[in-house]
């Protein structure tokens, strides 16, 4: 079990504190910027289609990056950082196809930037880790109690990001949703993040997770920003 040479809970704890300070109002200065059950018109047809299309692909993608992971969480090699590097991976390809998302029905360039920077960016984790994968082909399994202890925590940190991630606000404004149901799929490999840590000890994987927790913590924080400065439809 690696020991960081930082506090990883309370740096997620920091970025998370971070992007809840730009979400604690918006930019009307009303302390909850979730939209009331009385919402705006679409400004034009194809609009509603591109809400409506892109709302069919986020819980597409959901569905199956639950299913995806769900079949590494059925078959974990008991070694932690090879297990922390095949979750991840379908992590990022969610990632990926919700950033497809954003730039196949989004509108707005700022969202639309953060898309992409995202997208090369998870790719880059991709592929490093498969590369973790394809030069470590043989588990070296943690203690029976270690292992337990990191599934337990795993698949909890999984289950509560699934559930987050499809009750995440639904507007009719598809940026909105996109920096939204984003914030959300970040926050769950953060804290995937801080687990592989505390329990992985190679170090390429450990060091790829912390690369996350800052990357992806920032990444958070301006999606946050978005959110503020853009607001809810009216």
């Amino acid at each position: 079990m690696k020991q960081p040479f930082f506090s990883v809970k309370a740096l997620v704890l920091a970025l998370l504190a971070g992007s809840l300070a730009f979400t604690s109002c918006d930019k009307s200065g009303s302390e909850d910027p979730t939209p009331t059950q009385t919402e705006p018109a679409y400004a034009s047809e194809e609009d509603r289609q591109n809400d409506e299309a892109f709302d069919r692909a986020i819980a597409d993608i959901i569905t199956h990056m639950q299913q995806d992971m769900a079949q590494v969480q059925a078959s974990y090699t008991r070694d932690p950082d090879m297990d922390y590097a095949r979750l991840t991976i379908e992590h990022h390809e969610a990632g990926i196809a919700i950033a497809d998302a954003e730039l196949r029905y989004g509108k707005h360039e700022d969202a639309k930037r953060l898309a992409e920077r995202s997208k090369r960016a998870q790719s880059d984790s991709r592929r490093r880790l498969q590369e973790f994968l394809d030069s470590h082909r043989t588990p070296e399994p943690a203690s029976t109690e270690e292992f337990a202890a990191f599934r337990a925590e795993m698949n909890a940190a999984i289950a509560d990001m699934i559930q987050h991630m499809r009750t995440s606000p639904d507007t009719r404004d598809v940026d909105i949703d996109f920096a939204e149901v984003f914030k959300r799929h970040h926050q769950g490999i953060m804290k995937m993040s801080s687990i592989e840590i505390e329990f992985g000890d190679d170090d390429p994987v450990t060091d790829e997770a912390e690369m996350i927790i800052r990357n992806q913590g920032q990444e958070v924080i301006e999606l946050s920003r978005f959110i503020n400065k853009h607001g809810y439809p009216r």
